[in-house]
């Protein structure tokens, strides 16, 4: 976890809601050392703009991996190795973001969290 903030709206108005809509945006992209060390990055928004849209409380994440890049396919293009760099990336490290999302939430007075599951190879790249 290179960065983490959780923001309560103290102006949340939970009777205006019966249910809150899920909202949540995941990012992730790569970078790779000098050593050779594949890094990819993850960011994640849950709640974004919880003031204007009413939720009770808006999560920032930054994580980022670190991988060893001996296990790598070479023989498929950049753009299908890249793809599948942060699918691998996703799946090694977004159950660790969903257990610390659940116990951020349970421990600042909220009801538990618990993010979906993801169809990894779904997740928007983003450009640099």
């Amino acid at each position: 976890m290179s960065e983490s903030n959780f923001i309560v709206n103290d102006d949340f108005e939970s009777d205006k809601q019966d249910e809150i809509p899920y909202d949540l945006s995941v990012e992730a992209f790569l970078g790779l050392t000098e050593q050779e060390i594949l890094l990819v990055y993850i960011h994640i928004n849950i709640f974004e703009n919880s003031k204007e849209k009413n939720y009770p409380f808006e999560i920032s994440l930054k994580v980022q991996g670190r991988f060893d890049t001996d296990d790598l396919v070479v023989d498929i293009d950049d753009t299908e190795q890249e793809k599948l760099c942060i699918q691998k990336g996703l799946q090694e490290l977004y159950p660790y973001i969903k257990s610390y999302v659940l116990n951020l939430t349970s421990m600042g007075g909220f009801p538990p969290l618990t993010l979906p599951n993801l169809n990894y190879s779904n997740v928007v790249k983003k450009e640099d």
